[in-house]
């Protein structure tokens, strides 16, 4: 769990520099959402734009609380899926459920 709390608290402070340390060096960013005419629809996006976002002075913290977490582990591999509530300051924006992939390299890391 604790590159997912990286990335939350530094989503929280505006960190983008720790919100980029919980990530590998080539992450895959995968969101599924409906478009305009409400299909179902699978998005990828790179983490430099994700780190710009982020890194991007905003009045309002950025905040996602997790529940529900469910944690595999097999090895050096991890999946974590989890509930979530994103709010920017005190106001509900959206929710869903975040899926991570974790690995351990080498450094344990």
């Amino acid at each position: 769990m604790e590159p997912i709390t990286r990335l939350f608290t530094g989503m929280n402070l505006g960190d983008s520099a720790l919100v980029h340390s919980a990530f590998t060096a080539h992450p895959t960013l995968t969101t599924v959402a409906k478009d305009k005419s409400g299909n179902i629809v699978l998005r990828e996006s790179e983490l430099q734009k994700f780190l710009n976002a982020v890194g991007t002075p905003h009045t309002e913290s950025w905040s996602e609380p997790i529940w529900d977490v469910k944690i595999q582990v097999d090895g050096h591999l991890a999946q974590v899926w989890a509930s979530y509530a994103f709010y920017l300051g005190k106001k509900f924006s959206h929710c869903g459920v975040d899926a991570f992939q974790l690995f351990k390299d080498n450094d344990g890391e």
